[in-house]
Formats: structure tokens, sequence, C-alpha cells
């Protein structure tokens, strides 16, 4: 589990910073260990001299909260060779319910991604090539 940050408003006011200090709320929980202060903008005056008055260090300023791609991305996904044919990049997408395989090289460095789109449009492409090969 990462780092739970406790934070307040933009614009902090001595009070609203003081109440996100995780010793103060979270005293005897064992998720402690995971909390960590911050603060989203500056440290007024008047605040940063409470914390330097009692001893306690400003909660560190973080630039946004915005999710990242490492927040959501799969950590260990399901790859694919480029040699591979598509018929197993369909059947690896279907029974671990993904929508896009990773591509890898010889190496294992990244070749690509197939998508489930580029699979349903070149098993359309092939079925028409096909159908047609049956006609007279």
């Amino acid at each position: 589990m990462g780092p739970i940050l406790v934070f307040g408003h933009r614009t902090p006011t001595t009070t609203r910073v003081a109440r996100r200090s995780p010793t103060r709320t979270f005293k005897n929980s064992p998720i402690l260990q995971h909390l960590r202060a911050a603060r989203l903008g500056a440290t007024p005056r008047e605040t940063a001299w409470c914390f330097e008055h009692f001893g306690v260090a400003v909660p560190e300023q973080i630039d946004h909260v915005r999710t990242r791609v490492r927040d959501v991305m799969t950590a260990d996904p399901f790859t694919i060779g480029e040699a591979e044919t598509m018929s197993p990049a369909g059947r690896i997408m279907r029974e671990h319910g993904v929508r896009g395989l990773p591509v890898v090289d010889a190496d294992g460095r990244s070749a690509g991604l197939i998508s489930e789109r580029v699979l349903a449009e070149r098993y359309l492409d092939e079925t028409e090539i096909a159908g047609f090969q049956r006609c007279p």
C-alpha cells in the first residue's frame, strides 16, 4: 500500500492544516504508518509560525492530486509476442478480460499494442476475404 495523503484546501488556514495532522486524527490506528500529512498550497506565515512554535514540521507541499497513469495501469500485464498470430491474441483478451495487449519483441521490449478493435477489424477483413473465395 502506498502512502495515504491527508490534506485540506488549496489555501489552508492554520486550523485546517492542523486538523489534517495524521497523528492527531489517527493516533492509535494501525493505518498510521501509511498516512502522510500534505498540503496543496503555500503555507501562510501565521500557520508556519504555529508549526514552528510547537515544533511540528510543516506538511509536505504536493503539486496536485490528479490521477496519474501509474495509479491505474496494470503492473504485470498480459503480453503477446510480435510473431504470434491474431488467434492467440484474441484468446488471451477473452480469457483474461482485457481490451488490449502490449506486443513485445524477442527481447521483451515494447513493440506496440493490439486492441480489441484492431482484432475485430482484422477478423472481419479475413471473413470477407474467405467469403469472396467461396464465390464462383
